[in-house]
């Protein structure tokens, strides 16, 4: 039995090695989408808890930034090191003879600090859940997906041509306005616009909305124009309603709309009811080029509350493709990438007009800051890094 701070918790040895095993698959879905966690009256002194793999995913992410808040010491220390060999371990994907190298120590060492942490992280976890008397799966509106499975709630950020989307989606509700004698009278601008958005949610989103319009449209056109106006894009959608609704949508398509940085309006003029969806296609865009998935992830929870959207490639063509394409707010690069390492990507940006007034930030385990800002970086950051200090790099550079 491992005890925590809090007398009153004691953790099983279960517990940790449930935990320990989602530690080691925190990026295997399928395997997160089967993992259900039980926590049984006996152990946590009230009713039972059963949690999915993918909410004590987040739980013991949560967990991990926690122990990283209380360690805000250098990097070296022996205070940071359990969490340091945590992130360069779980999150950076290394293996454990990299992280000894890294961190400059024995193998064993490594293997004994991992086993603390991994108990460190269940306790965390383990506490979180006792203090509460019902823990509950999140409730969120649902909006479902091609196979009727929720959505996800974390959108994935990649360049989409909405106009193609648009009309795709107008395609695929034909037979629902044939049924109901409606035609769709489409207007789409001559070049195609690309923005920033969650393909798969931005085309359920728009299907939820234009579905109810024919519903409720009482004659038989519906106009649908995609217009841009600078850097703004709408989806504006006029129809003759049979009721004038009194709101915009279903509140999940209000919600998984805002989750996109989307904004609804709708205006009513006698019958005639006018509806716009502002893309905000200006956002702003963090561009992650890093192939570890789970720092990209790390880095969309530090922004998760700063209007700066992640958009990330694990490769550098794509990389260079999409800061010309999106021109994002600042490009975060790490040295180890396949095909075209870092310092070769960094180059190419900066030499390249379209991309060379793009702020640069290096983040990587290698740490060479002459050579980063010789070649064109604006900052240098080492992994791990904490979201402090993630944060206070892009209030230094005037990015937030």
């Amino acid at each position: 039995m491992f005890c925590t701070t809090q007398e009153n918790f004691m953790i099983s040895g279960d517990f940790i090695r449930q935990v320990r095993e989602l530690l080691r698959h925190l990026y295997d879905f399928p395997y997160l989408q089967r993992q259900i966690l039980v926590l049984p009256s006996s152990e946590i002194g009230h009713s039972p808890i059963e949690l999915s793999g993918q909410r004590v995913r987040k739980l013991v992410l949560d967990a991990l930034e926690k122990i990283g808040a209380e360690k805000s010491l250098p990097f070296r220390s022996s205070h940071a090191r359990i969490y340091n060999l945590l992130r360069l371990h779980y999150i950076e994907g290394m293996e454990v003879k990299q992280v000894a190298q890294e961190l400059g120590l024995s193998q064993r060492q490594v293997y004994r600090d991992l086993c603390s942490g991994d108990e460190l992280i269940a306790s965390i976890v383990w506490e979180n859940l006792c203090d509460l008397p019902n823990i509950r799966e999140e409730e969120i509106p649902t909006l479902t997906g091609i196979e009727g499975s929720p959505l996800r709630t974390e959108p994935k950020f990649h360049p989409t041509d909405i106009d193609e989307l648009v009309n795709v989606v107008c395609n695929t509700l034909g037979p629902l306005s044939a049924q109901r004698s409606i035609s769709i009278d489409l207007h789409l601008p001559e070049r195609s616009v690309i923005i920033p958005t969650d393909e798969m949610i931005a085309r359920q989103v728009i299907t939820g909305l234009l579905s109810q319009v024919i519903q409720q449209t009482s004659t038989g056109s519906l106009k649908v124009d995609l217009i841009t106006q600078g850097d703004d894009c709408l989806l504006k959608v006029v129809f003759h309603a049979m009721n004038i609704p009194e709101k915009k949508s279903d509140p999940s398509i209000d919600f998984y709309a805002q989750n996109l940085g989307w904004s609804l309006h709708q205006q009513v003029n006698a019958d005639q009811v006018e509806m716009v969806i502002n893309f905000n296609a200006s956002q702003q865009i963090c561009l992650v080029i890093d192939d570890h998935q789970g720092f990209v992830e790390l880095l969309e929870r530090y922004l998760a509350d700063y209007s700066l959207h992640v958009v990330a490639s694990n490769n550098g063509p794509k990389g260079i493709e999409l800061s010309q394409q999106l021109q994002p707010k600042v490009i975060i690069l790490d040295v180890m990438i396949p095909e075209m390492d870092g310092w070769q990507i960094l180059q190419r940006l900066h030499s390249t007009p379209a991309t060379r007034t793009i702020p640069v930030i290096v983040c990587s385990v290698f740490y060479d800051p002459d050579l980063a800002y010789t070649l064109g970086a604006v900052y240098v950051l080492k992994k791990p890094v904490r979201k402090e200090e993630f944060i206070m790099a892009l209030k230094i550079i005037n990015i937030l």
